[in-house]
Formats: C-alpha cells, structure tokens, sequence
C-alpha cells in the first residue's frame, strides 16, 4: 500500500509508526472502523496516564497556532490529503494509516472563553496501535498540520 501524506519514510519516527502498523496487522485484519470519535483520555490503555506530556506536545500547539485564527487550518487539506470536518469552528480528518483516522478539532476563543483543541480518534483506535503510538500519531498530525499551515 501507499504510506499516506502524513508520515515521512524517511523520518525514523515516522518509520517506527509505520513498522509498528505493519507488525499489528495480522491482529486487527478483518476489524472495522466504529464511527465514534473519542480524545486520548478516553482511549484504553493508558490514554489518561499520558495526557499531561501529550497535551504539550500536540493540542498546546494546536492552540497556539491556530487558536485566534481556526479557518487557518483548511490550508493543510491538500498538503495532508486531508478531509474538512464539520466539529468545533474548523477541524480536519487525515488518515495516518487505513484505519487510524486522526480529527483535529479547534475552538477560537474570545474576551471569556480561550482558544482550545482536541484531537478525536475512532474508538477503535486501540485495535490498530499502542497506546504510545496512538500519542506520537497524535503529535505528529498536530505538528504535521502546522507546518503544511506555515508553508501555504
């Protein structure tokens, strides 16, 4: 298959992810997608126990770089082959893997409320990957969407 726009052959995390996806799959062939989008902390096995390191590797960015700006994000559908969603004041759904779609999800703030971003994974996300692979998916798919967002 094809390594989709978000993840770099060449980067050694990226390849890890790739490996590790690839290693998975005689445990998930056959399984399906639920439809439920659900944040790290509802993720089993241990999407809770990680958030604090994760929150400042990925949804911090997110705020900060898109956080007085949301529709800013649409400009990394082409560069991530992304899809428009239709959660929060912008978001985008990219496929990290066949299986593994990733939502970004920004909130602009205003006088009372702050800006604010999640990043949404389908329930069975656990199917197809660690819990740290699922983090570091999550990470790089922020950080992916900022720097295609910079170069536009």
């Amino acid at each position: 298959g094809e390594i989709p726009a978000l993840l770099d052959q060449t980067n050694s995390e990226d390849r890890i992810l790739i490996f590790n996806y690839i290693n998975r799959y005689p445990l998930y062939a056959g399984s399906e997608l639920t439809g439920k989008r659900i944040p790290l902390m509802e993720v089993p096995g241990g999407g809770a126990q990680f958030f604090s390191t994760y929150k400042r590797r990925s949804l911090d960015l997110l705020t900060a770089a898109f956080g007085n700006d949301a529709q800013r994000l649409y400009q990394a559908i082409e560069p991530l082959n992304a899809t428009k969603d239709q959660l929060g004041h912008a978001s985008i759904t990219v496929n990290a893997f066949p299986h593994v779609p990733i939502t970004l999800v920004l909130w602009e703030g205003d006088d009372e409320v702050p800006s604010s971003s999640t990043i949404l994974f389908d329930e069975s996300i656990s199917t197809f990957a660690h819990i740290e692979d699922i983090i570091v998916l999550g990470c790089v798919a922020a950080e992916k969407a900022i720097a295609a967002c910079k170069q536009a």
